[in-house]
């Protein structure tokens, strides 16, 4: 998927539209998802989804000319912008030879208008929008003479063609969607992460087809109609739980300092590191990164691919940088003072710190449990004590990654104990509980 958007929000400091990585970020939301994707779930062979794969999809469909608009408990599933699409792209193959105004009208449609309004910068006009729509049906339109192909039209006509193509399956999956088990599943697996009272009286999730991503956007979880077709649902919940943590669960960065602030205090540049650590760590463990898998069919997705081993070789860089450098800046003011503002830049760079996050979740969570983890996850003092806790479980001496005989886990590295202790006092001071 080509990115994961979350909306402005004073936990994890991203601006409305902005993509998360995991894509990833995609993946990403906001990781490492957002970054490549950023988001990517479970093989499905074929992108056609049938009334028995592997999800247990059951075979109810909704006609072509009906809005599912089903609510349970907190949640609603809206497709009209879906329907809308579809509505128009029937009208074409049944012979009307539309005008680009007429085409131009799925852009003020209420789903449509929210994605237009949460991109950041250049907003699709729905003239645009007309336009990309009249690409994707060129022939069946009628239109004769060469069609201008920008980057953005391109992308938008493999969008529109892929779900349009496969609308069939689609309806099928969004009426799985709209199903009170499944909205039951996804709420109760929302709940165990993100603490209810954070959450909106009402979750509106709305299919529509868009680049391949999942935003967030003014309380709406967007979702792509490519990626939906394309993703198991398994993958699909906990790409969407993931975001709703980013942006209802994630600890706050320190009261004294902005998110963006442009120049940190050394102390505190530190401590923005272990921030980001457990607050791209858990939603990154909780939408599986690493064994993210699209539909061999899909157009863009089909090249989403991650070597878990990779997440936990650069948890082990991590945590030996830490190791290496954070002793002398701990000991030398002059150094602290000088390297300190600049230690979060530099640690983050490669954007590897989303994959180190997840390489300490999964290891609290292979020594100490998910209970754990859930415990400390409203603290980055206890995050940070809960890693260290589980990484001195590790063998000693600790096994190379991958070996035989041995979990990923337990390959990472602890903390120094003389570092850990000054750390964890820092992390107090900048994190009170």
């Amino acid at each position: 998927m080509r990115s994961i958007c979350n909306e402005t929000n004073p936990h994890i400091g991203t601006d409305k539209g902005k993509r998360t990585v995991l894509g990833v970020r995609p993946l990403l939301i906001t990781g490492l998802l957002a970054a490549v994707l950023i988001l990517s779930g479970a093989g499905c062979g074929t992108g056609e989804k049938t009334a028995t794969d592997q999800d247990g999809h059951n075979k109810s469909q909704a006609s072509a000319n009906e809005t599912t608009s089903s609510q349970t408990g907190q949640m609603r599933i809206d497709d009209s912008g879906w329907k809308s699409f579809q509505s128009l792209g029937d009208r074409i193959n049944s012979g009307e030879q539309l005008s680009l105004a007429e085409l131009s009208t799925l852009g003020d449609e209420n789903t449509f208008r929210i994605w237009r309004d949460c991109q950041k910068s250049n907003v699709p006009s729905a003239d645009r929008i007309g336009r990309w729509l009249e690409g994707a049906f060129w022939n069946e339109l009628g239109r004769t003479g060469p069609m201008k192909l920008s980057g953005a039209r391109k992308a938008m006509i493999k969008s529109y063609q892929y779900s349009y193509d496969s609308r069939e399956s689609l309806d099928r999956r969004i009426q799985e969607w709209s199903s009170p088990t499944l909205q039951k599943k996804f709420l109760t697996r929302a709940h165990r992460w993100v603490d209810p009272i954070n959450l909106p009286d009402h979750l509106t999730i709305q299919f529509l087809p868009t680049l391949p991503e999942l935003r967030f956007c003014s309380g709406n979880l967007l979702v792509d109609t490519g990626v939906l077709l394309a993703s198991t649902n398994r993958q699909l919940e906990g790409q969407l739980v993931a975001i709703l943590y980013r942006n209802y669960q994630a600890t706050q960065a320190p009261a004294h300092e902005g998110p963006d602030d442009p120049t940190p205090t050394a102390e505190n540049s530190v401590a923005k590191t272990f921030l980001f650590l457990q607050n791209e760590g858990i939603p990154t463990w909780i939408e599986d990164s690493p064994n993210t898998i699209f539909s061999k069919d899909h157009y863009s997705l089909f090249k989403v691919s991650f070597i878990p081993d990779n997440f936990f070789q650069n948890g082990i860089r991590s945590i030996d940088f830490m190791n290496e450098y954070l002793p002398k800046m701990f000991s030398d003011p002059e150094t602290m003072n000088r390297i300190g503002p600049i230690f979060s830049k530099e640690a983050r760079a490669g954007g590897t710190l989303a994959q180190a996050g997840y390489a300490m979740v999964g290891t609290i969570i292979h020594h100490l449990g998910e209970e754990k983890l859930l415990e400390v996850r409203n603290s980055v003092p206890d995050f940070v004590a809960a890693y260290q806790e589980a990484a001195l479980r590790n063998p000693d001496p600790r096994p190379i990654l991958g070996a035989q005989g041995s979990h990923l886990p337990e390959a990472m590295p602890s903390l120094d104990p003389k570092l850990f202790d000054q750390l964890h006092q820092l992390l107090l001071r900048e994190f009170p509980h």
